[in-house]
C-alpha cells in the first residue's frame, strides 16, 4: 500500500466502534486466593493478581491497557463501565494496595459478573474449606456467576497438608480418596459464591494427556496372506528392494500434531482462532452460540466447552467425568437450611462444564 491508514488517521466514530467491540467481548480472568490470617478460626480469603501487570493474561488487565491507550479508548472504557454498573453487573476486584495494609483496595480490576469467567488458584500453603467464613466471603464474591478451577493445578506454591481439595470425609461411608478433588470439599468452596450459575473445570491439554493408542496411525497395511503375499514378496525381490509392498512400520505422530488434531476435534465444526484479527473468529463464536456452547478467551488462549462424547482421547476421560457427576450430585443433594427458596432453585439450575485449552507451558518447555 502506498498510503497506509494508521490508527491516528481513523475518524473518532470508527475508533469508538473498535474499542466498543473489544471491551464487550467475554473474557477470562485469573486470580489467586489466599487466606488473610491462616491462624484464624474462620478463614477470610484475599484476592491477588495472578501475575504482575503486563504479563497477566486476564481480560481485566487487557481492558486496563485499553484505558491507558488514548482519550477515545478511555472514554469508551468509562461508557462500558457505566453500562455494567447500570445493570448491576460490575465487580471491582478487591486488590490490596500493599501486602501489609488490608484496609485499602485499588479499583483497576473490573469484571463483568454475568458474562466473564473467573478462574481461581489457591495459594498460601494452607486451605481448609470447613473453616471458611461464609458471611464475609459471600459478600466479597456476591454477583459472580461463572467460576472455574484448573483441573490439574488448583493450587500453587508449597503446601503443608497436601492437596487443597483432598478428601476429608472421615465419618462418611463413601470416601473420595481416589478422586483428584473431593466433591464435598469443592461444594463447600463453591458455597462462597451465592450467585453462581456455571462451574467449570479447565483442562490444559498437553501431549502426555492424550491416549497414544487412539492417536497412533499406521502406514499401508501389509498385503494379503498366502498366495497373494508370496506374489508380493517375489515382486519386491524382482524390484531389488526385498520389501513387501505396502508393509510399512507403524508410525507415531509428533506431540504438536496430536495436540492440534485433538483441539480441532474439540472445536467441532466451528473453526476458532487464537487471534481476534482472524475473520473466522466471529463465525466461530456465532456457530458456538447456536450450538449452545461457549468459547472464552484471554490474551493467550481460547477455552472451548466440550462434552463427554468428544473427550474419549484423553487419558483422564473416565476419571474427569466421574468427578464432575459426583460434584453435581453433591451440589444438588446437600441441604442448606440458611438459604432461601429462591436461592435453592438457583442452585438447582447451576451447570457444570469442562473447558479445554492448550497448555502453553508444555510448548515452552519443548522449545527450550
Amino acid at each position: 500500500m502506498e498510503n497506509p491508514v494508521t490508527y491516528n488517521d481513523l475518524p473518532a466514530e470508527l475508533k469508538l466502534n473498535i474499542w466498543e467491540h473489544v471491551l464487550s467481548q467475554k473474557g477470562v480472568h485469573h486470580f489467586k486466593l489466599k487466606s488473610q490470617d491462616p491462624a484464624a478460626m474462620y478463614q477470610v480469603l484475599q484476592v491477588e493478581q495472578k501475575n504482575r501487570l503486563g504479563k497477566d493474561p486476564s481480560m481485566w488487565a487487557h481492558r486496563w491497557s485499553i484505558y491507558q491507550t488514548d482519550r477515545v479508548a478511555r472514554a469508551m472504557y468509562f461508557l462500558w463501565e457505566e453500562g455494567a454498573k447500570d445493570k448491576d453487573s460490575l465487580w471491582t476486584v478487591p486488590f490490596r494496595k500493599t501486602r501489609n495494609d488490608t484496609g485499602t483496595t485499588e479499583g483497576r480490576g473490573k469484571v463483568h459478573k454475568k458474562e466473564d469467567l473467573v478462574v481461581f488458584t489457591l495459594t498460601g500453603g494452607t486451605f481448609n474449606p470447613v473453616l471458611l467464613d461464609m458471611g464475609e466471603n459471600q459478600e466479597m464474591f456476591r454477583g459472580l456467576q461463572n467460576i472455574a478451577l484448573n483441573y490439574k493445578k488448583t493450587q500453587t506454591g508449597k503446601w503443608d497438608f497436601g492437596k487443597a481439595f483432598k478428601c476429608r470425609c472421615r465419618y462418611s461411608r463413601k470416601k473420595h480418596e481416589k478422586l483428584e478433588h473431593c466433591p464435598v470439599s469443592l461444594v463447600r468452596f463453591l458455597r462462597m459464591f451465592p450467585n453462581i450459575r456455571t462451574f467449570s473445570f479447565i483442562f490444559r491439554l498437553c501431549g502426555k494427556d492424550i491416549d497414544e493408542k487412539k492417536i497412533a496411525y499406521k502406514g499401508k497395511s501389509p498385503s494379503g496372506r498366502g498366495t497373494k503375499r508370496k506374489a508380493d514378496e517375489e515382486a519386491g525381490e524382482e524390484a531389488g528392494t526385498g520389501k513387501v509392498p505396502g508393509a510399512e512400520v507403524a508410525k507415531k505422530k509428533p506431540a504438536t500434531q496430536t495436540i492440534e488434531e485433538a483441539l480441532a476435534e474439540f472445536r467441532g465444526t466451528f473453526q476458532a482462532w487464537t487471534l481476534p484479527t482472524q475473520p473466522l473468529l466471529m463465525q466461530s463464536l456465532a456457530k458456538a452460540e447456536k450450538r449452545k456452547r461457549v468459547i472464552w478467551r484471554d490474551s493467550e488462549r481460547m477455552y472451548y466447552e466440550v462434552d463427554e462424547q468428544i473427550t474419549g482421547k484423553l487419558n483422564v476421560h473416565h476419571k474427569l467425568w466421574v468427578e464432575m457427576k459426583e460434584l453435581q450430585t453433591h451440589w444438588r443433594a446437600e441441604g442448606n437450611p440458611n438459604i432461601t427458596e429462591h436461592e435453592r432453585k438457583c442452585y438447582a439450575k447451576t451447570k457444570f462444564k469442562v473447558l479445554i485449552c492448550r497448555d502453553l507451558m508444555d510448548r515452552k518447555k519443548k522449545a527450550e
